[in-house]
């Protein structure tokens, strides 16, 4: 059984209880057709008794982050578990990426690792590809190249 809530422009439409169905698609389905339709707009949130609603922008219990969803590419990945190389904080989370810590992510070129925070080696202390070199791997090994 799912609970959740449905609105739809503010003011006119609410529906908060019990989603009548086994899977998360028919509760919303059921909610939309009760009255969602005559609205333009509408907001769902819903959570499956025991379960955590990953996709919501809060941190249910399972989750390391919660970005509500934001897209692909922004650290917290579609079932609300930190990638690699990222470090996530807050409702909704916001992802950052670590430079130093030997892991490209983000829009990281390259990254050392720690111990290599200077520039001018073939990797930036921003994790960019400084000119005249070529970087690979992690931790990148940067050699002097075209």
């Amino acid at each position: 059984m799912f609970t959740g809530m449905i609105s739809c422009n503010p003011g006119e439409f609410s529906f908060k209880g019990i989603f009548i169905g086994t899977l998360p698609r028919r509760g919303i389905l059921l909610a939309i057709l009760l009255g969602c339709l005559a609205g333009t707009g509408c907001v769902l949130d819903w959570e499956e008794e025991g379960n955590a609603l990953c996709g919501n922008g809060k941190l249910d219990p399972g989750e390391t982050c919660d970005d509500g969803l934001s897209g692909a590419g922004q650290g917290c990945s579609s079932t609300c578990q930190e990638n690699r190389g990222w470090n996530c904080n807050g409702e909704p989370s916001v992802c950052t990426t670590t430079c130093g810590d030997g892991i490209i992510a983000g829009a990281e070129q390259c990254d050392q690792g720690p111990g290599y925070p200077a520039s001018y080696d073939g990797c930036s202390s921003t994790c960019q590809s400084e000119y005249g070199f070529v970087c690979s791997g992690e931790p990148s090994v940067c050699e002097p190249g075209i």
